[in-house]
């Protein structure tokens, strides 16, 4: 797979340590190898992790995320590339000790949440379209609430119905593997039905129709 990069060989030629890490590598994380061997061209990013001080944190990892996204109309590739990159760098500096295990666990989990969000507000963009924004509806009359919380919502009926996502098991608490599962729940503020703005090709529905299709999509697009 790297027969065509002849600046690899030339830098194993004059590069002892460079060498000595690949063969490290290969032999101890058959994973990251074989990123290396289907992805050739990542060789740089492999590089590029050894003359970094820190791994980038998640805000400039949504950053780097939504810039590659940006206009596309398949996420799948380029968040394949961009996970398969990322843990490239975080386990190099892993087999070489830069990082302790807390800062490797972390850092796994901060690409797992960045792909995660990326993936949401994706799908979340294309649901609008189809059947509009979700909003707070009333609360009926004969719910089990507390007067204080009735108020609450009162206050905020017809505003834009928002979605949680939150993350249990080892993304929960920060301290995922290369190949862990993502244990996610999602929650949504109430019950409502979705309103458009405007002109809009689609057509109405239920708030927990909406949030169902979301999760689906969600899940399925991650599970890819």
């Amino acid at each position: 797979s790297l027969g065509g990069k002849a600046a690899l060989w030339e830098l194993f030629r004059s590069s002892r340590p460079s060498m000595r890490l690949y063969v490290t590598l290969c032999a101890a994380c058959p994973y990251l190898a074989s990123i290396l061997t289907s992805h050739p061209g990542m060789i740089d990013e492999l590089m590029d992790s050894l003359l970094v001080d820190i791994l980038p944190k998640a805000d400039v990892l949504e950053t780097m995320l939504a810039d590659l996204t940006r206009g596309a109309e398949d996420l799948d590739p380029i968040l394949h590339s961009f996970k398969n990159a990322q843990h490239l760098r975080v386990g190099v500096r892993d087999i070489l000790g830069k990082d302790d295990i807390r800062h490797t666990h972390a850092s796994l989990a901060d690409v797992a949440e960045t792909c995660i969000h990326q993936i949401s507000h994706y799908e979340h963009d294309k649901l609008l379209q189809k059947f509009g924004r979700p909003t707070i509806g009333s609360i009926a009359d004969d719910a089990e609430v507390s007067d204080e919380l009735r108020e609450r919502f009162a206050q905020r009926e017809g505003q834009p119905c928002e979605l949680v996502i939150l993350a249990l098991g080892k993304l929960g608490g920060r301290e995922p593997n290369y190949h862990s599962d993502l244990d996610l729940v999602f929650l949504y503020e109430a019950d409502g039905s979705t309103f458009f703005h405007g002109r809009g090709s689609g057509y109405s529905t239920s708030n927990s129709h909406f949030f169902s299709e979301l999760g689906q999509r969600i899940i399925r697009t991650a599970s890819r």
